[in-house]
């Protein structure tokens, strides 16, 4: 093999994923070292078979439909497989295959590379099934918003449950009279399971001694074999066993910090793990379910204090005034309970409850603040609207001075916490001024609490001392406890909501990845798609330059100005650039902090950044790359914002990873073609020694013919084959010995017979070789007559292909302007004068013709001839 050819080899050997190339009649040409570990075939048992030699019948049946397609119709093929490796495994892969032509267009044949995608759709099951779970969950979540009936919602929602998880039978139980009775209060059951509701009604919670300690303790119970359970929970067994439960999933549904019973799944046909999915839809649907029931019994309540306060009315006129004031606070209570039942957006819940504490329960002002996980408290509602004084609080919930205040305490605490006088309340300092200025007297925080979590405080202040009385206190805590309910409920399917879309933009990136080879057009789409999400201002992708090590700005968007687009940065140089060397993702929470340490500080100066994230593009562990995002204001994203960050960077390593992959392909693709070429060239030159031709004659006729064929109309990409037809023209006299090729003199009839044999030599000995047969026409038949008296097929007219006719006039021409071993040249003017009496009987006229009119000036200029051109003589003929 050349050595270019060998170069070649190597660096295809090099490329991890498995590659071909095959001939336009399906052969295979060659492959990689990957493409060998594939089969388990070497490249030498691999070349010359087709693909029903190598793969199995059906999947050779779809590779050869959709490579014949290929071949028809060529162009990028993309599609998705399932195989198995010569080592055993099985793997989903993607086979992206083009077809390579000829210069005239014509098909010679295809490669392709086999990218193993397993990993890839592994996790796009995964997320497939993620998405169901969350679609259940929100779906779940939903039916329980309005006031309907909660035992139907119930039923419902473990149909909901059973049927995605593939459980056979949904279950939930609760328990009563202190924790000593349970009953299975509602069930479903997959088609043909029979029911267990009603012979598990009014058991003592001690027949489960095992079961319920676990549960009391918050633990779930996984039981993937019931017939293998521990010794201690032999009670338990022998109660599942008689059901024919084989494995089973449960789940402990707690209301204030308390055991209310508990939800599962079990299976009666199969053992088995449950997954964790399953695990998470229970501990979701445990709290949901925990919250309804929760809520619903507070609804009764207020209901019964209702019933309560009217019956005092009727009974007592006196009490009247007050008992219907009473029933007028717990009748606007029960209507905002209503509404936060039915709202699921936490900013207006957040509005609706300080709207309420102000109209209901008479305070001056209310607020609302969320518990974050750094420890600050952030507003999310007050009123009165006009009301500047929550704005200007700085709070904290740690041990900090910011959070030894009422509204740090209550979350810590988790309990209210009362300032009967403003004035002269301990722990109040900091505050105190500020809010004496605003006309407030007292004060009250209180924490709003859900499944035992402190989630914020709810921030009450009145205009007279002493008005949170103990009654007061009591009530709105109440309130508080179902406003938090309430808040929890819509924060977990905004949450949901959110990871929707989520897997929404991700699959669209997946999808933009797979059908565009524009690395530009799928890195626009990935920054689209996190400025929509995260609601950043901006975001853009640095690419590593591999052989300068520095990034080089690729995409961006939401930039005020263009001057981000000249961004570069060294490897390892300044703070972000080191960071990425060790492959780190970091998080800058004020950019112009950072003063000099940011090296693109005075880049970015006139675009006010404050926050800024940067994520390492890695696949392979080879850095590609770096995903930033930049945001005007402070910007603290929660964890699956910024696992979104992470999976987005990971998609755009993956796409930078493909598209050099592709491009390695087609460098790899010309370069044979080049080697080719200059293969064919050191042909001609070797024909030209050992036919003693005048020095360079080769690639004058070449040259002379493809400027004629231009001149005659002859499509550009055929003057490729042209091109090398003229230069292999002699190659047949490989084949002639040297006696009769060499002789000075005349050749004999039968020495005759044997150099007409080499247009014969040369199609026996080109025809085989695919990439060379399109160039044939001129080795084969240039030696033919217009008037049909040539040789080797005596072929006559335009029988004769239209290139062999052209090369006649021009190899003629060349021939007798050149000395020979028995002839030395003869002068311009007979030249012409033989090919102008030639046509018609040895010529083409149109090409004489055409030989005699075109411009010949530019061609002998630049082969440095010193000779007259045709037209120079076209006066005397």
């Amino acid at each position: 093999m050349p050595n270019h050819l060998f170069f070649l080899q190597q660096l295809i050997d090099a490329i991890p994923s498995p590659i071909f190339y095959k001939n336009a009649r399906g052969l295979y040409q060659g492959c990689n070292k990957a493409f060998e570990a594939f089969t388990g075939l070497s490249k030498e048992e691999i070349i010359g078979k087709t693909v029903y030699d190598i793969a199995p019948k059906d999947l050779a049946e779809k590779y050869h439909e959709m490579e014949a397609a290929l071949l028809r119709k060529p162009g990028v093929q993309v599609y998705e497989a399932s195989v198995l490796y010569a080592d055993g495994t099985r793997h989903d892969v993607i086979f992206n295959k083009t077809a390579y032509l000829n210069p005239d267009g014509t098909v010679a044949g295809l490669a392709g590379i086999i990218l193993n995608i397993t990993e890839r759709k592994q996790a796009e099951m995964e997320i497939r099934h993620m998405l169901r779970y969350e679609k259940t969950i929100a779906q779940i979540s939903s039916r329980f918003v309005s006031k309907s009936d909660i035992d139907v919602s119930i039923n419902d929602s473990l149909a909901d449950m059973g049927t995605v998880s593939g459980a056979d039978r949904a279950y939930l139980f609760l328990i009563r009279q202190g924790g000593t009775v349970m009953d299975n209060t509602h069930e479903w059951c997959a088609e043909g399971v029979s029911p267990q509701i009603h012979n598990l009604q009014n058991l003592p919670a001690d027949m489960f001694p095992w079961w319920m300690s676990k549960l009391r303790k918050g633990e779930f119970i996984h039981i993937s074999d019931v017939s293998k359970m521990p010794a201690e929970s032999k009670a338990e067994q022998e109660i599942l066993q008689n059901q024919d439960i084989k494995s089973l999933l449960v789940m402990p549904v707690v209301i204030k910090g308390t055991l209310a019973g508990f939800i599962g799944l079990d299976n009666v046909s199969t053992t088995g793990e449950w997954s964790n999915h399953n695990l998470s839809l229970l501990r979701v649907c445990s709290e949901i379910l925990g919250n309804a029931i929760e809520r619903k019994r507070a609804e009764d309540t207020i209901c019964q204090s209702v019933t309560h306060a009217k019956a005092l009315a009727s009974i007592n006129a006196q009490l009247y005034s007050d008992n219907l004031r009473q029933m007028q606070t717990i009748t606007a209570l029960y209507a905002s309970a209503q509404r936060l039942a039915q709202n699921l957006n936490q900013r207006e819940l957040a509005e609706e409850i300080t709207r309420t504490c102000v109209e209901v329960f008479g305070v001056r002002l209310a607020w609302l603040g969320r518990a974050e996980e750094d420890k600050s408290v952030r507003l999310l509602a007050h009123y009165p609207l006009d009301s500047k004084y929550p704005q200007k609080l700085t709070l904290r919930w740690d041990d900090s001075p910011q959070g030894r205040g009422p509204t740090g305490r209550a979350i810590r605490c988790g309990s209210p916490v009362v300032s009967d006088d403003i004035a002269s309340a301990a722990n109040n300092t900091p505050w105190r001024t500020a809010q004496l200025a605003e006309g407030f007297c007292s004060s009250a925080a209180f924490p709003l609490i859900s499944q035992n979590v402190t989630l914020g405080s709810l921030n009450l202040y009145s205009d007279r001392s002493g008005f949170f009385t103990p009654e007061q206190v009591e009530l709105i805590q109440t309130y508080a406890h179902q406003a938090a309910i309430a808040l929890e409920k819509a924060r977990l399917l905004e949450e949901t909501e959110r990871r929707l879309k989520y897997l929404h933009a991700l699959r669209r990136v997946d999808k933009t990845i797979n059908t565009k080879p524009d690395l530009y057009v799928t890195f626009n789409v990935i920054l689209d798609q996190l400025i929509e999400h995260l609601g950043v201002h901006a975001a853009d992708i640095l690419v590593l330059n591999q052989h300068a090590q520095v990034l080089e700005y690729a995409a961006g968007l939401g930039f005020r100005s263009t001057t981000a687009e000249g961004s570069r940065l060294r490897l390892g140089e300044g703070y972000v650039g080191q960071a990425l060397l060790d492959k780190r993702s970091i998080h800058i929470s004020n950019l112009p902090e950072m003063g000099t340490a940011f090296l693109r500080a005075p880049l970015l100066a006139n675009e006010n950044f404050k926050a800024y994230f940067s994520i390492p593009l890695i696949i392979k562990g080879q850095i590609k790359g770096l995903l930033e995002v930049f945001h005007r204001e402070p910007l603290y994203p929660d964890r699956d914002g910024l696992d979104f960050m992470e999976t987005l960077a990971g998609q755009a390593a993956i796409a930078i990873e493909n598209t050099a992959l592709l491009e390695n392909i087609q460098h790899t693709n010309q370069e044979l073609r080049l080697a080719y070429d200059a293969t064919i060239e050191s042909w001609a030159r070797i024909l030209d020694m050992r036919d003693k031709e005048t020095e360079g004659h080769s690639q004058r006729v070449a040259r002379a013919t493809v400027h004629l064929s231009r001149a005659m109309g002859v499509h550009e990409a055929e003057l490729v084959h042209v091109h090398r037809g003229a230069l292999l023209h002699d190659i047949g006299k490989m084949g002639i010995p040297d006696h009769i090729l060499l002789k000075p003199g005349p050749l004999s009839d039968e020495e005759w017979e044997i150099m007409r044999r080499h247009p014969v030599n040369a199609y026996e000995m080109l025809s085989p070789i695919e990439y060379l047969r399109p160039a044939l026409d001129i080795p084969y038949c240039h030696h033919e007559k217009w008037d049909g008296t040539g040789y080797p097929r005596g072929l006559r007219g335009e029988q004769i292909p239209l290139s062999a006719r052209i090369f006649a006039v021009i190899d003629v021409w060349d021939a007798l302007r050149s000395d020979r071993p028995y002839r030395p040249a003869l002068p311009e003017n007979k030249v012409y004068a033989y090919i102008r009496e030639q046509a018609g009987k040895h010529f083409d006229p149109g090409v004489v013709q055409m030989f005699f009119e075109i411009d010949w000036h530019q061609l002998l200029d630049e082969a440095n001839l010193a000779i007259d051109p045709p037209q120079a003589l076209l006066a005397q003929y």
